[in-house]
């Protein structure tokens, strides 16, 4: 049963200074806000009033009176039971002391509908756990029927103290219902911890009946935090199927929680319609200028923290990344430099090589010994000798020493080695780094990458899609460069043997393969065509996000979506038509 309008002069016959009260196409949830003293209890108040007038009810089935327009119901014909379900005691009483026939009494006390928890909370919980206890023994001798409603009894009972109290509901040696490991009696709860407990007492023995009942909620979250009085109407709801919630509120989490529809808004006596004018109702709430505004601000923060600190990072130099266990690009990367041929026919370049964090990669199980011979050849080369010893102390790690194993000029490189001596090119991190003025000279047949790569060797291009940390590599700004955009720039045809994506679950670090005779296609047009295929990737996710939630992680996405955008419109300036 619903109460689906209300329409009600002022005062006639309650003198409570109520205005005229109109209300209608009420649903499941009634949600009335508004400031202390606005009359939003004296509203519930009156409702219940009258609809536990059986005179009154009569003229509203019979409709025989102008007053059967004051409310009206989903169903005629049946009296309408409004129960207030907001426990209001905190001082529970402890049933330690009481006869095994007594707590029996106190625990059902509360399988009435809006029956005050104040002696029957701790008696049910203690009542349940004793009945669970003699189910479980094995001398018992209660009748498996019984058995298994103890049991599940019991158990549904635990399973919803331990949601909203965090905790076991255990016993004790002396049979003793416990929580926090103390008797209930002694177990010193919060004023909210209390409510909570009463919540979970009265959902779990009353659930069952309140399918088709209109609760009033007055002010719930009293002594509550947002998110325990939001889980218990949850909770709630779900057993109120066929019924009503009325709910009196100040609380703006609350409010948040549910849709504009059902929210009225009062003040000074008078009701309205408050889905339509959300501004009025938080204003009213929580005042309005610069509170409102910094409301507004605090519940964006996670976002714009997110997009001010990415925004920042930008600004700054790259950070080289250290090594570290469990590295899932790393993991990634061994999957793709070793595979089933054997590792030791391979030499591998790691093309801007930092601190050594990719020769991590070829590091044994935990416990085990590098056997070098069984490892690719690695050799590191970046032009940036800063980072230099702690690279070849990364190197000699897995092969012992890291002499000849590491560079920093490229005629050096080639000079030891030779052309076209590679079989990879591993470029981890590196690319979107690299200004794209510089790509096709880069890439071109006289560039070192061309000339380094065997005739069958690739290019390994390993980034983050979504790099968490923003960075300013030169002037334009990093620019990162997905499938789409890799086979723009390298005019990648259905016809190239050799080219090939992996992905990890994410979809967000990739590895890409790129065949060598793909490489010195690089022109000024296909740099155009991929900075343009980056700015339109860009423009399309950043209004995507700005379709969703102000969340952190959105907050980081929006920002990286803006540098590639930003990025890609500063670069396009700088490469030639």
């Amino acid at each position: 049963m619903r109460i689906h309008k209300v329409d009600m002069p002022p005062n006639t016959p309650f003198g409570d200074g109520l205005s005229a009260i109109k209300m209608d196409r009420l649903g499941k949830f009634v949600v009335i806000a508004g400031p202390n003293g606005s009359g939003k209890s004296r509203l519930l108040k009156r409702v219940k009033t009258w609809s536990q007038n059986p005179d009154s009810y009569e003229v509203s089935r019979t409709q025989q009176s102008p007053r059967s327009s004051w409310l009206q119901f989903t169903e005629v014909g049946r009296k309408p039971e409004i129960v207030d379900f907001v426990p209001r005691d905190t001082e529970l009483v402890d049933p330690y002391t009481a006869r095994p026939s007594e707590l029996q009494s106190m625990a059902a006390q509360i399988q009435a509908r809006g029956a005050s928890l104040l002696r029957g909370a701790f008696a049910k919980i203690q009542f349940a756990q004793n009945l669970w206890w003699e189910a479980t023994h094995q001398n018992s001798i209660t009748p498996d029927d019984e058995k298994e409603r103890a049991i599940a009894d019991y158990n549904a009972l635990k399973s919803i103290i331990e949601r909203f109290l965090a905790t076991e509901l255990t016993r004790s040696a002396d049979s003793q219902a416990q929580l926090f490991g103390m008797r209930l009696g002694q177990c010193a709860l919060s004023e909210g911890q209390t409510l909570l407990l009463q919540f979970c007492v009265a959902i779990h023995a009353q659930s069952t009946q309140l399918s088709d009942l209109i609760l009033f909620m007055d002010e719930p979250e009293n002594h509550l935090y947002p998110s325990a009085i939001l889980d218990t109407i949850e909770a709630i709801q779900e057993h109120v199927t066929n019924g009503q919630i009325w709910i009196a509120t100040h609380s703006v989490p609350l409010l948040a929680n549910f849709p504009p529809e059902a929210i009225w808004w009062m003040e000074n006596g008078q009701i309205g319609y408050g889905g339509n004018i959300p501004r009025r109702v938080l204003a009213g709430l929580v005042g309005d200028g610069d509170r409102l505004s910094k409301l507004s601000d605090f519940l964006s923060l996670p976002a714009s923290l997110a997009s001010v600190r990415f925004a920042h990072q930008c600004l700054l130099p790259p950070l080289t990344v250290e090594p570290r266990a469990n590295d899932p690009q790393m993991q990634q990367a061994r999957g793709v430099l070793i595979n089933n041929e054997p590792a030791n026919r391979r030499r591998i370049l790691d093309y801007g090589a930092g601190k050594g964090r990719l020769v991590s990669c070829f590091s044994p199980a935990e416990g085990s010994q590098p056997d070098p011979k069984n490892l690719p050849e690695y050799i590191a080369y970046d032009s940036d000798a800063k980072d230099s010893a702690v690279c070849k102390d990364a190197i000699a790690r897995i092969y012992g020493s890291a002499e000849g194993k590491y560079f920093n000029e490229l005629n050096g490189l080639i000079g030891t080695f030779g052309l076209e001596s590679f079989d990879y090119v591993v470029m981890c991190n590196v690319l979107h780094e690299i200004d794209p003025a510089f790509w096709v000279s880069m890439f071109s047949i006289d560039g070192a990458i061309v000339k380094l790569l065997k005739e069958r060797g690739r290019l390994v291009v390993l980034e983050d899609t979504l790099i968490p940390v923003g960075e300013k590599p030169h002037q334009t700004g990093f620019i990162v460069l997905d499938t789409a955009q890799l086979k723009t720039l390298f005019r990648v045809e259905e016809t190239d043997v050799g080219f090939s994506m992996k992905s990890d679950h994410s979809e967000r670090l990739k590895a890409h393969l790129i065949p060598k005779q793909c490489l010195s296609r690089v022109d000024d047009k296909s740099t155009r065509e991929a900075l343009e295929s980056v700015s339109s990737l860009a423009k399309q996710k950043i209004l995507e996000l700005r379709a969703q939630d102000g969340t952190y992680q959105n907050g980081r996405a929006h920002a990286f979506w803006l540098q590639q955008f930003a990025n890609s419109q500063l670069a396009l300036e700088t490469v030639k038509t």
